[in-house]
């Protein structure tokens, strides 16, 4: 992923910076990221509706299938943690206990493999999950 940042014009200090996403609502970290949403959409949405279907089901399917199968919120507890970066954070949105969200972010990891210290990981399953919330083009 820091490949396509770079090739996309991401300065290298944002590349490099360790990940700090504890935003209010309406606040966005789009002049820390060195580009637009609209422009981050514009670069997923060109590439062939089946390259992203690939990639969304590679990258989250398998966490998918649990919350559908077992009625968990695994998906959900995934983008919060994911948009804030900190535990606490996370369990203050989705209103449990760190160790709640804690133990939640332990089952993901058994299901998706590791994430919680990788930034390029995390950055995966964040566009990921983008492109499954986002309406099909």
């Amino acid at each position: 992923m820091r490949q396509v940042a770079a090739a996309i014009g991401v300065p290298e200090a944002i590349i490099r910076k360790a990940p700090s996403a504890d935003l209010w609502p309406g606040q966005t970290d789009e002049q820390e990221a060195g580009f637009t949403y609209h422009e981050l959409d514009r670069l997923l949405f060109n590439t062939p509706e089946a390259d992203r279907a690939t990639f969304v089901d590679g990258a989250v399917g398998p966490l998918v299938a649990h919350d559908a199968r077992y009625r968990t919120n695994l998906v959900e507890t995934l983008e919060v943690y994911l948009a804030a970066r900190k535990v606490a954070v996370a369990a203050r949105r989705m209103y449990v206990h760190t160790n709640t969200l804690a133990n939640r972010l332990e089952r993901i990891a058994e299901i998706i493999g590791p994430f919680v210290d990788d930034p390029d990981r995390c950055l995966t399953l964040g566009l990921a999950l983008r492109l499954r919330r986002s309406p099909r083009r």
